[in-house]
């Protein structure tokens, strides 16, 4: 998304100095770490949630971080945490989808995610089930997030209906501190403080990091092709009849 597409009171927020945010950012920190001592931060280890936990690590350097390990993933983002997690001294968690279940497991059954609402029933369960029992087994409080109002319109809403942080209906608060950042403002942050970025982005132009076969953004035909294209080839044969594309899969592979 872009900032001109953003509905108030995100479009007034993201449009606020860096330095302004960044200090709202570091009260969001503080206020739940001070008060709440059972926290942890969700990290895909995409620039995102890596400017999350550098700012939180300046305060708690052992926060327990959970990684979502779906299984489908780039191959450079496991590369990656394992650098982190040795350079950094990660205090690392990482869930596996629910027994028995994987992406195209998941998918045969209910579909590909397009991104409407209810459609990702892939996050359930390969990362929402598997977190909220990991949460429930270590009485977690509260969860650090990178989410941010520009990444869809669903977490726009989400975040100007709620707020940067929320108590959730399985009784964990929700904490965004970068909700308003820009994508460029993280980049910034990322540069100044000199943190290993994955090596995903720059491998695919990539701007968003996350499960390899997502079908739930829009210009998933036009990005999974330049990074798997034998995946492509699988889920289009698998998912839906297009015999022009099988033909031009066909004269390209």
């Amino acid at each position: 998304m872009k900032p001109s597409q953003l509905h108030e009171p995100a479009k007034t927020e993201v449009a606020k100095p860096y330095e302004e945010k960044l200090k709202l950012t570091e009260k969001i920190i503080d206020n739940f770490l001070f008060l709440i001592k059972r926290c942890f931060v969700s990290c895909s280890f995409g620039k995102d949630s890596m400017t999350v936990l550098h700012r939180i690590r300046k305060h708690r350097p052992d926060i327990p971080v959970v990684f979502n390990n779906t299984l489908v993933q780039h191959p450079e983002t496991y590369v990656y945490l394992k650098k982190m997690k040795e350079l950094w001294n990660l205090n690392l968690f990482e869930t596996l989808p629910v027994e028995g279940w994987d992406f195209f497991k998941v998918a045969d059954k209910f579909g590909l995610p397009d991104g409407k609402k209810k459609s990702d029933r892939c996050c359930d369960y390969l990362k929402i089930r598997p977190t909220q029992q990991l949460v429930k087994e270590q009485k977690w409080e509260v969860n650090f997030t990178g989410t941010t109002v520009l990444e869809s319109f669903n977490r726009m809403f989400h975040i100007c209906e709620r707020g940067s942080s929320y108590l959730t209906t399985k009784g964990v608060i929700k904490a965004h501190p970068i909700a308003y950042w820009t994508e460029d403002e993280v980049y910034r942050y990322i540069k100044e403080n000199e943190i290993p970025l994955n090596p995903a982005y720059s491998k695919y132009k990539i701007k968003r990091l996350g499960c390899v076969p997502c079908t739930s953004y829009k210009i998933w035909r036009e990005q999974l092709p330049r990074m798997n294209f034998k995946l492509y080839k699988i889920i289009s044969e698998r998912y839906f009849d297009q015999p022009l594309l099988r033909s031009f899969m066909k004269e390209n592979s």
